[in-house]
Formats: C-alpha cells, structure tokens, sequence
C-alpha cells in the first residue's frame, strides 16, 4: 500500500477527526448522543435530518431549529459517512471518493441553512466577511455561539474533504471568522468543542488566518481543561493533526492510547461522542505504518 503524503493526511485529518460535532445537547439530539450503539444511530440519523429539515420548513425563522438541523447534518456527515470512508480500501478509489463526495454534499447542506439563519440573525453579514469586514460579527452574543459553530463547522468540514472546490473553498475566510467569533464569547463552550475545532483546523491554516502549531497546542491544553476527562475526541484531534504533522509517533500513540482510557460510561450526553472517537482512535492506530514514514 503506498504511503499518503503529509499534505494529504492533514486535509483529510483537519475536522475529521473532530468528534465535537456530536455534543450539541438538545432536546432533539439527546436520546442520540446518549446511544450505545453508533450503527444504530448512523441508520437512524437520516430519517431524524429529515424530519428536523421539515420541522425548520415550517418555521424558517426559528434559528434553534436551523441549528438543530444544521447540526444533524454536520453529525452524520463527518461521524458516519466520511469517517467510514476510511474504511474503504485505498484501492477502491471510486468508492472512496463517491462516499467523500456525498459527506461533502450533506456538509454544503448544512451549512446553507445555518449561514442562511446567521443572515437573518443579522442581515448583510455573509456579503461583510466575504469582503473581508468582521465588524458584524461584534453584534453577536454568546446566546449565537451554536449557530457560529455549525456554521463554521459545516464550512471547515467541506473544505476538509475537497479544498480545490472554488464553491467550498470561498467561505474559509469567512469560516475562520466566524469560530474566532465564538472563541472569544465562549472559549470553553461545550465542553471545549470549539478548542478542538482549532486542534484539527490550526496546523494547515497559514498563520494570517490563525493557523500554527503554538495555536493548536494551546488549543488542546484548553480543549482538555474543558472536557475535564470526559471526552476522548481531544485527543484524537491532536494525534491526528498535530502528531502527524509533525511525525511525531511516540505522541501519537500516547494521545490515542489515553483517548481509548475514557470511561465512555462516566458521561452518558457524551457516550456516543467517545464511542466513535475512540473507534477513530483505533482506526488511526491500525494505520499507523500508512501515515508515519518511521515505521516503515
């Protein structure tokens, strides 16, 4: 099997192994994040989209429900359907890219809603950080911080999966913007899912945009405060963009073998965010040998 380049592996790391997409804890969501079974709620996970996309039909003007919505989409987009591309044979190339390509879709989806609520929110705001204005966004509050996250979430996730696309790759800017809007009203929100955001997103971003490894490192110090042991997705974050951008194996290993320690009983709102967290730990120790050129 050939190796991966580390370009390659960093697009493909950066968000996706971000298992924060899966703790918005709504009234919705709950009896899902609290599943057991990840199988049975990537089966179920559609039917529930379908449903919350009808609901914020109804309602167009209730941002919760854009949230809600948005979020599931971002859910099944990256902790199902591109997540189990990974394991589809390198070689069966076609299937891959088709399975990445339809996580891309759900992820243009989402964020079409959620950016469409954050321009209700506040009207012209998409056209100023096009432009490269972020005065807007400082009429947000913290009450906002959800529909910045998936908004920026589902935004960073599409690029993630096909950065060469000029329909995806146009809102990065302004993806950027709007999760360093939400880190500066609440830095530790949700259990630090917007510190591990910046862990996957800062080693591939150019420093004019926030990007670097100091930014990541302390991104994962905060991120780990935050979850205060109750979630392995920190450390998956790191070891997948971090450690392998630095082919840093023994951290590597250190980092995943400490994700696969957390007791995925200890919080039942957080069970299913370290089942699959901790199946992409072991997804990424079995390919250790692809992704570090030391263990060849």
């Amino acid at each position: 099997m050939s190796k991966l380049s580390i370009p390659a592996i960093l697009l493909s790391a950066a968000l996706l192994s971000s298992c924060s997409i899966f703790t918005l804890g709504t009234r919705a969501t709950d009896a899902f994040l609290s599943e057991e079974d990840p199988e049975l709620v990537g089966q179920s996970l559609p039917l529930l989209l379908k449903a919350s996309e009808i609901l914020a039909d109804s309602r167009p003007k209730d941002i919760d429900r854009a949230v809600t919505a948005s979020s599931l989409a971002v859910m099944y987009a990256m902790g199902f359907v591109s997540a189990d591309a990974a394991d589809i044979p390198s070689e069966e190339v076609d299937a891959r890219m088709e399975a990445n390509l339809r996580a891309k879709r759900l992820l243009q989806r989402a964020f079409r809603r959620s950016s469409a609520a954050l321009e209700r929110r506040r009207p012209g705001i998409l056209a100023a950080l096009a432009a490269g204005d972020k005065a807007p966004l400082s009429r947000l509050n913290a009450k906002d911080v959800p529909l910045l996250y998936w908004t920026g979430a589902s935004a960073l996730g599409a690029f993630s999966l096909d950065p060469f696309d000029p329909a995806v790759s146009k809102h990065l800017a302004s993806a950027v913007a709007l999760v360093e809007r939400a880190l500066e009203l609440d830095p530790d929100w949700n259990f630090g899912a917007l510190q591990e955001l910046l862990i996957s997103l800062a080693p591939s971003l150019p420093r004019d945009l926030g990007g670097g490894m100091d930014r990541a490192e302390e991104a994962y110090r905060r991120a780990l405060e935050a979850a205060r042991g109750l979630r392995a997705s920190p450390y998956v974050s790191y070891a997948s963009s971090v450690c392998v951008a630095r082919q840093d194996y023994p951290a590597f290993k250190k980092a995943l073998d400490a994700a696969l320690a957390v007791d995925v009983d200890a919080d039942p709102s957080g069970r299913l965010a370290n089942i699959v967290a901790q199946r992409n730990a072991k997804r990424l120790l079995a390919r250790a040998q692809e992704i570090f050129l030391v263990l060849e």
